[in-house]
C-alpha cells in the first residue's frame, strides 16, 4: 500500500471513531437527568455476598450457573 492509502485509511478510523463517539454521547446524554431506579440492586449487588467479594472463581461460577432473586 501506498502511503497516502494508509493515511487515509487512518483518517477515516479516526473520522468513524469520532461519529461513533458523537452518537453514543448524543444517545446517552438525554439520561443524565433520570433518577436512578433501584428495582433489584440490593438482591444482586448490595446484598449479595458473591458480588461483595469481588471477582473469584466461585463468583463468577456462581454468576452464571445461579438463579438468583427470580432471574
Amino acid at each position: 500500500m501506498s502511503r497516502s492509502s494508509d493515511m487515509t485509511r487512518r483518517n477515516l478510523h479516526r473520522i468513524l471513531g469520532l461519529i461513533l463517539l458523537i452518537a453514543a454521547i448524543g444517545v446517552f446524554w438525554q439520561v443524565q437527568d433520570h433518577n436512578f431506579i433501584t428495582l433489584d440492586d440490593a438482591s444482586y449487588v448490595t446484598d449479595n455476598r458473591h458480588v461483595q467479594q469481588g471477582l473469584t472463581k466461585a463468583g463468577f461460577a456462581w454468576a452464571f450457573n445461579t438463579f438468583h432473586a427470580a432471574n
